[in-house]
């Protein structure tokens, strides 16, 4: 019983001061952007640089939860780019956006709809991969390959090869 409280304290010990050796090494490459570059600590770059990484950000969440399972998901950017062509899709179709105008006429009550939607079809491909890995009992690794073609597929047919702008 002892044994197992020293090493779990040993545990956390090496995981709180991994954290904090991360941080500082953060701080000091944060420091040395700044005097290359003082444009680089202005708030206005600061939104910039968490917009674009919030995406990662909430997606590294949901793989981190798989990887401590022990199994992984490598199509997770295939469904990405099938939920965005959605998410896309319903925005500039409901909102009422002819392709390539500007937005005077948008309809912005398509974006709440839009959201519940790209969160649901997510829901739906996490399901269909999970329930697939379960029943199968093949590796996750294989399966997430295979639904990751297919994710590809489905977001090159939904769009047919097209692109959707939106402003």
């Amino acid at each position: 019983m002892i044994k197992t409280n020293l090493n779990s304290r040993k545990i956390i010990g090496r995981s709180l001061n991994q954290s904090i050796i991360l941080v500082l090494l953060i701080i000091v490459i944060s420091m040395f952007a700044t005097l290359v570059n003082p444009r680089f600590i202005r708030v206005t770059n600061l939104i910039n640089i968490f917009q674009q990484i919030s995406v990662l950000g909430i997606i590294a969440s949901g793989i981190g939860m798989l990887l401590i399972s022990g199994e992984f998901d490598i199509s997770v950017g295939s469904q990405v780019s099938l939920i965005g062509m959605i998410l896309a899709m319903i925005i500039q179709k409901v909102g009422g956006l002819p392709e390539g105008s500007n937005p005077n006429g948008f309809n912005p009550s398509s974006i709440p709809l839009a959201i519940i939607v790209s969160c649901l079809v997510g829901i739906a491909l996490g399901f269909v991969n999970g329930m697939t890995v379960i029943k199968s009992r093949a590796a996750s690794f294989i399966i997430t390959l295979g639904f990751s073609s297919v994710y590809k597929g489905l977001a090159l047919l939904l769009s047919g090869g097209a692109s959707f702008m939106l402003f």
